[in-house]
């Protein structure tokens, strides 16, 4: 099974810090939604119901757990650095197929008007499509929910459509539902740089990428557990470009120890050889290193692969002759 990313537990914003829920808060949580209840229900089908201190434990808990499971990305938003808990958020109904992913949102009544929730749904945008590789995110909402209607917009979603008699509201009259959206700006069109930092999302196909290149030498340590381990510790030193249809068809992984920066595997699809894919991978992933303070870098290649080896020295890099490189394996020494 492939393991699919998951959203920071904790992140902030400017204002606020949004986290994943836990039955640690449910006294804050309890006391915004009573303080709310009035204008939730005009809404929010959840708080038909007053909640008491034990339901609202049991739903975060429950909300955890699906959290941890990969279900559903629920959200706590509180005042930055602080226990001040201002509303919720979060991503549903994913779609791991595109990735796809429905944002929905509430305020606390002392809270609203104040651009925090805008702020908040800015924030989880951009965690879905750096983190989780979102292709596309929705916002949908009743056309009679003018301040939800407003967010999406301050949020830079657009309208795609209104779906007309789609259900009814909790008073049971009809519903008309806005569809809001927002989709992974296009990166492959002609004229546009087709590059971009390597995603969580992406880790399949690069790694079939990897495995298709002759001179790529994986290992055990490449498994995509490893490879996700390796984006969170050295965030966007890794690249990849993308073809016509949007599909990989170039990967460089880097990282570095703080002092010295590695270069592990580097690949080109066939079809998009010799125009230049390779040298912009790694001019990216060494821009990244430099930026972030490191002077040098490394990469080991086999000494049969002179393809590979002309490539390097073209862009620069020479061999080290008073070197040799020595390994040992940690896996056989503790079986």
């Amino acid at each position: 099974m492939i393991p699919h990313p998951q959203p920071p537990r904790i992140f902030h914003t400017e204002r606020l810090t949004l986290r994943a829920p836990d039955p640690c808060f449910a006294k804050q949580h309890l006391t915004a939604v009573l303080e709310s209840l009035d204008q939730l229900r005009l809404w929010m089908p959840w708080a038909l119901e007053e909640p008491s201190f034990e339901s609202t434990y049991m739903n975060l808990a429950q909300a955890a757990e699906r959290f941890s499971n990969g279900e559903d990305f629920r959200l706590l938003i509180f005042l930055r650095d602080t226990e001040t808990l201002v509303g919720g958020s979060g991503l549903h109904q994913p779609n791991w197929e595109a990735p796809s992913f429905e944002i929905g949102y509430w305020v606390r009544r002392h809270y609203g008007g104040q651009g925090y929730i805008t702020e908040a749904v800015r924030g989880i945008t951009e965690t879905a499509f750096y983190k989780l590789g979102a292709e596309r995110l929705e916002i949908r909402t009743s056309t009679r929910n003018e301040p939800s209607i407003a967010v999406a917009k301050r949020s830079g979603y657009a309208l795609e459509g209104i779906l007309r008699k789609h259900g009814r509201h909790l008073d049971r009259t009809l519903r008309d539902t806005m569809i809001f959206a927002k989709v992974r700006q296009s990166i492959s069109v002609a004229g546009t740089d087709p590059f971009r930092e390597m995603t969580a999302a992406d880790l399949p196909s690069v790694l079939a990428l990897w495995k298709a290149t002759d001179g790529v030498g994986l290992s055990e340590g490449d498994a995509l557990d490893d490879l996700l381990k390796q984006l969170e510790r050295n965030p966007a030193c890794s690249f990849v470009a993308t073809g016509a249809c949007s599909e990989i068809v170039g990967a460089v992984l880097a990282g570095h120890d703080g002092r010295r920066g590695f270069l592990y595997h580097l690949a080109v699809a066939p079809s998009h050889r010799r125009r230049g894919y390779g040298r912009a991978l790694v001019d990216r992933s060494l821009k990244a290193l430099s930026a972030v303070g490191i002077q040098k870098c490394s990469l080991m290649l086999f000494s049969h692969n002179d393809t590979g080896g002309h490539f390097w020295k073209d862009l620069g890099w020479s061999y080290r002759g008073d070197l040799r490189v020595l390994q040992k394996s940690l896996t056989q020494d503790s079986k």
